[in-house]
């Protein structure tokens, strides 16, 4: 059954509606500041030319004025844009509690000193459930004298409602290869498998994943290689380019098999 209303029989009075109406269309990355576009994407949701989504997972910037100090086949990766505090999370959790639907879950990729901050803005509004630890089987760099290496990563399970687990419950600690510094598309990829694991714990079939920071796309790529629907807000250009590009080379190669 067709998203668009009957009358729509004119080529140009379809584009036009569906430029008013983005969000209808699905297994798309949104170009700009996840805050406007979250706010249209409610404004849509509130006017029935949009679903609510069925899960969320991210990985957001951390408010340390984050750079990668990673060496890969190329220059340094770039710093990251907009990463000096945390002022946005508050209005940032409430709109992605208001996106999603009853019975949702939500993942937020996290680190130990800033952990606080995010479980308490989260826990305003949904019932985290879990820290989970990613154990990524390699050490990060950073100061090479004076802390411990670090070797975990750390997700915020949340909950809107009550929604169980798909399948098995599995362990709270999830080993999981970090992605190789050779094959490094952006400072702070995620890898696929891991997030393939995320959803297939938490969507139902047919279901439309969120991440409002997309950035290399891994996890719209992971949705697209489950069979879930996506959404994707990402704000820089450059990692825009990359996740389409990405979603567009798997597309071609699910057509060849």
């Amino acid at each position: 059954m067709s998203v668009f209303p009957d009358q729509f029989v004119d080529v140009n009075k379809l584009v036009s509606f569906v430029i008013l109406h983005p969000f209808l269309i699905p297994d798309t990355i949104h170009l700009g500041d996840c805050r406007d576009l979250l706010a249209q994407l409610l404004d849509a949701q509130a006017s029935g030319f949009s679903p609510l989504l069925d899960s969320c997972v991210t990985d957001p910037p951390y408010g340390i004025d984050y750079q990668s100090n990673r060496r890969v086949a190329r220059p340094q990766l770039p710093k990251f844009k907009n990463d000096v505090d945390l002022n946005w999370l508050d209005p940032w959790v409430e709109q992605i509690y208001r996106v999603l639907k009853p019975d949702s879950h939500f993942y937020c990729f996290t680190r130990f000193d800033v952990y606080p901050t995010f479980y308490n803005s989260m826990s305003r509004f949904f019932k985290v459930k879990n820290c989970l630890i990613w154990l990524k089987n390699n050490h990060g760099c950073g100061d090479l004298n004076g802390p411990y290496a670090p070797q975990y990563e750390m997700i915020i399970f949340a909950v809107k409602g009550r929604r169980a687990l798909n399948g098995p419950r599995d362990s709270d600690v999830l080993a999981c290869d970090n992605v190789p510094s050779a094959d490094r598309l952006h400072p702070t990829p995620k890898p696929v498998e891991l997030l393939r694991r995320l959803l297939r714990q938490s969507c139902p079939p047919g279901g439309i994943v969120l991440d409002p920071f997309a950035g290399s796309g891994s996890t719209l790529l992971a949705a697209y290689l489950e069979g879930f629907h996506f959404l994707g807000f990402e704000k820089d250009p450059k990692w825009h380019a990359i996740a389409l590009q990405r979603l567009s080379a798997a597309r071609s190669q699910q057509r060849l098999l």
